[in-house]
């Protein structure tokens, strides 16, 4: 059991790990927009809504890494009772 659960484990922090560095993307991607609007190039309506767009998905990845964090307590403390 413990060799399953360990397995889940590390399948947990790899997921987390992937969205973490997907959120880190994402908001280098709205800098780059804020970059593009101080510049002139785009228009603030423009980037209010790829802002307000990407910082819906941060939301939603935030949401999932904090469900996965917990998943990976739960583990942990099964493991620590179990063994």
């Amino acid at each position: 059991m413990t060799k399953a659960t360990n397995w889940y484990i590390r399948r947990l922090e790899k997921g987390v790990a992937k969205r973490e560095k997907k959120i880190g993307q994402l908001r280098e991607k709205i800098e780059a927009y804020q970059g593009k609007h101080n510049d002139g190039k785009i228009t603030r309506a423009k980037y209010e809504m790829k802002k307000s767009s990407l910082e819906a998905k941060i939301r939603v990845l935030s949401a999932r890494v904090n469900t996965f964090k917990g998943a990976i307590g739960k583990e942990r403390r099964k493991l620590e009772q179990e063994g």
